[in-house]
């Protein structure tokens, strides 16, 4: 990828066949003779702080109170200063270290390492999350299972550190601040070409299903009839299905995110051309219908419907899914939980135009969605590259595989005010960023 970028000339040998060469001015040092690690409580008043994934320390407020739910008493969280390698002690092997910019405390559940003055902070918000260290996290954890594993002290400590001179530090971190406000202004631009496609999908959608409606007024009892079928021990030849933003699709239990209940048995079946409804957290929820095209088994949790007139259930879809995007349902909600009871809902009413006028309507939105769908994808592959760029971009040149000193020279101290458009930062960023600006 950087195959044209310029390199240190002159590297050492690695002492480890993973690890990359390092230019021969830099050293491979433990991680325990640059700094140590350290635990102090009793600051309950300074701000709580989170570690993410893919954001590093940040304040607790920013990250929408999601991560952990504090305890009530502070007393013993561990004091964070701006510096500090702040590790999650049963997720560092997935990259969830970060160095933080901020004073504040975290859970005793974490790992708090003080860098010496031989890794600058800035250089270190970069190292400590590229490859070369998360690659080195996962072999310092303990554990069985791909979901929490223990940092090892003693391996932790054995961790080797790519040191340059602080001259270097800086001027990769200078580069990389750079760098990545320019990926930053990118990929934010492609996410809001996204996001005005989908709200222009919201507005043909509720303009032609609930704005200007036409049809009799049918009772949705009259569309609809509630079906149950549990799947018992059939479930180990069922597919497991989601409903998601996408419609209901299968769900991929290889990769799969979130937890799963020991037994299917209690599930139900749903079949093509049957319809789902999550009739409870309903604003909370994402999207709560979906006309299912496939067959397999879902939550019993879900009410599930057959269609009386199949060829109603594309409009039907789509006038659902609208009033979905408007929860135009909120006054029938009962409970804290916000459930639309079943009863209520099928007592509700749908304009239902003839035949003729419901293929036209369904095949117009269907047409502008397909258009925008080929759209979106395009440049969500696009955003998608941008962030692949970036990791390797990162990976490269804080272990000195490419050579960003010269170009740092010519770079301001900050990145405020600079045009972030322009190409100074050199060819190759160039080139990589300008796919889809037209």
């Amino acid at each position: 990828m950087f195959r044209n970028w310029p390199n240190y000339g002159a590297y050492r040998g690695r002492p480890e066949s993973r690890l990359p060469r390092i230019p021969s001015t830099w050293q491979w040092k433990r991680l325990a003779s640059i700094g140590r690690k350290v635990s102090a409580s009793g600051r309950p008043d300074l701000p709580l702080l989170s570690v993410y994934l893919d954001r590093g320390v940040i304040p607790y407020a920013e990250g929408g109170r999601r991560v952990h739910a504090p305890s009530e008493q502070l007393d013993a969280y561990q004091i964070v200063r701006p510096g500090d390698l702040v590790l999650n002690n049963q997720q560092a092997w997935r990259g969830s270290v970060g160095v933080s910019d901020h004073h504040g405390i975290i859970s005793p559940a974490y790992v708090i390492w003080r860098n010496s003055s031989a890794i600058s902070a800035q250089y270190g918000k970069y190292l400590f999350r590229a490859p070369v260290m998360v690659d080195q996290f996962v072999m310092a954890s303990r554990g069985v299972g791909d979901i929490q594993r223990d940092l090892h002290g003693p391996s932790l400590r054995n961790l080797l550190v790519p040191v340059p001179p602080l001259e270097d530090q800086g001027a990769i971190a200078k580069y990389l601040a750079h760098a990545n406000a320019r990926i930053d202004k990118a990929i934010a631009a492609k996410r809001y070409l996204i996001a005005l496609l989908e709200e222009q999908k919201r507005a043909l959608l509720n303009e032609r299903m609930l704005s200007a409606p036409s049809g009799d007024l049918v009772p949705v009892k009259a569309l609809l009839r509630p079906v149950s079928s549990v799947v018992g021990d059939s479930h180990r030849q069922k597919t497991l299905l989601s409903l998601t933003l996408r419609g209901v699709i299968p769900r991929d239990l290889e990769n799969a995110k979130g937890k799963f209940p020991s037994d299917f048995s209690t599930y139900q079946d749903l079949r093509p051309g049957q319809f789902v409804f999550c009739l409870f957290d309903v604003d909370e929820t994402p999207r709560t219908v979906g006309l299912s095209r496939v067959e397999g088994m879902i939550t019993g949790a879900y009410d599930v419907f057959d269609s009386v007139d199949p060829s109603a259930s594309e409009y039907l879809e789509l006038f659902f899914t609208a009033m979905d995007n408007a929860k135009a349902y909120r006054p029938l909600y009962t409970g804290l939980r916000k459930v639309l009871p079943r009863d209520r809902f099928l007592r509700t009413v749908v304009p239902l135009p003839g035949e003729a006028i419901r293929q036209s309507v369904v095949g117009e939105i269907r047409a502008f969605m397909a258009e925008s769908a080929v759209v979106i994808e395009r440049v969500s592959r696009e955003v998608a590259l941008l962030q692949e760029f970036r990791a390797r971009l990162v990976a490269d040149v804080v272990t000195g595989q490419v050579d960003v000193r010269a170009i740092a020279e010519s770079l301001p101290d900050s990145t405020e005010g600079f045009d972030t458009s322009t190409s100074v930062l050199d060819d190759g960023l160039e080139e990589a960023l300008s796919e889809g600006e037209e």
